[in-house]
């Protein structure tokens, strides 16, 4: 026979491990552990603009204008010694957005192509946890 307690003491284990459960499920398209707060928005908008451009919403001189807007807030981006536990990513992060803006300045230019920055973008979405297109 199953008491009050024992069954009061399932029910909380089981509200626990779905509470655990949906928490793991909500952070599986969060922010990586390993970046900075800072670079990981920076690379969510830089995504968003290329993916603007990528989508034939915006044109590539649009695209270009507002990339090269977010690559001059690069100075403001927190910095992260060598060795630190984000420093990788936040280079990368760097280094990504700093080549989309390159690829967008050729194609405003009709030099680039459509896949060189869906290449890029694409590296930059595997560094932030976003998924590729």
């Amino acid at each position: 026979m199953v008491t009050t307690y024992s069954y009061m003491r399932r029910l909380i284990f089981i509200v626990c491990l779905f509470a655990l459960l949906s928490c793991l499920g909500c952070s599986a398209d969060g922010k990586p552990t390993d970046i900075s707060e800072g670079h990981y928005n920076y690379g969510i908008r830089a995504l968003e603009i290329a993916d603007g451009y990528l989508d034939f919403e915006v044109t590539a001189e649009s695209a270009f204008e507002s990339m090269e807007l977010l690559v001059s807030e690069a100075a403001v981006l927190p910095t992260s010694e060598f060795g630190d536990v984000s420093h990788e990513k936040n280079s990368a992060v760097e280094h990504h957005v700093t080549m989309m803006s390159h690829d967008l300045m050729a194609a405003k230019f009709d030099k680039g192509s459509y896949d060189d920055l869906l290449e890029e973008r694409n590296q930059l979405a595997e560094v932030v946890g976003k998924p590729k297109r």
